[in-house]
């Protein structure tokens, strides 16, 4: 049975009505993509070809299903942590996967949240600090200060 696909790369966009074979010409202009899953059916490899150039990504996740980390061409990675509430807390950007599926980086992020999942802070280096007024919105952030204004 036919498959629709969307194929993007820079500069050109190609929806397509493909059949079972990837080599086919017609079905993918020299582009075309394969996934691998895990048990779960999530995507734990993404591989790109096109013009010759192959880009390759691969996913991690922890033990309650979240993303942990995505590699790109088995070098640089990013990573995410998750409090039990699903907010991320942790984004580590290009950085060196580890073997326990933590990723070290020279940039790190870090945010906390209140008890009702407001961000209080997002740290960087910097700190970005977030006010929370009592409608749970958002008073003041980093960008605009204490203006009183609801974001």
């Amino acid at each position: 049975m036919p498959r629709k696909a969307r194929v993007e790369f820079p500069g050109a966009v190609y929806h397509l009505i493909c059949r079972e074979s990837k080599t086919d010409p017609i079905c993918t202009h020299g582009a075309y993509t394969d996934y691998s899953y895990n048990a779960i059916n999530q995507v734990d490899t993404q591989t790109s070809y096109f013009n010759g150039s192959t880009a390759r990504f691969d996913y991690g996740f922890d033990t309650v299903n979240r993303i942990k980390y995505e590699q790109r061409d088995s070098g640089v990675a990013d990573g995410f942590s998750f409090d039990p509430r699903n907010e991320l807390t942790g984004f580590n950007q290009n950085g060196i996967l580890n073997g326990n599926g933590t990723v070290s980086a020279a940039y790190n992020l870090s945010v906390t949240y209140d008890a009702n999942g407001n961000r209080i802070d997002a740290l960087d280096g910097n700190t970005a600090h977030y006010s929370t007024a009592p409608n749970n919105q958002y008073s003041s952030d980093w960008t605009r200060g204490a203006e009183g204004v609801s974001l």
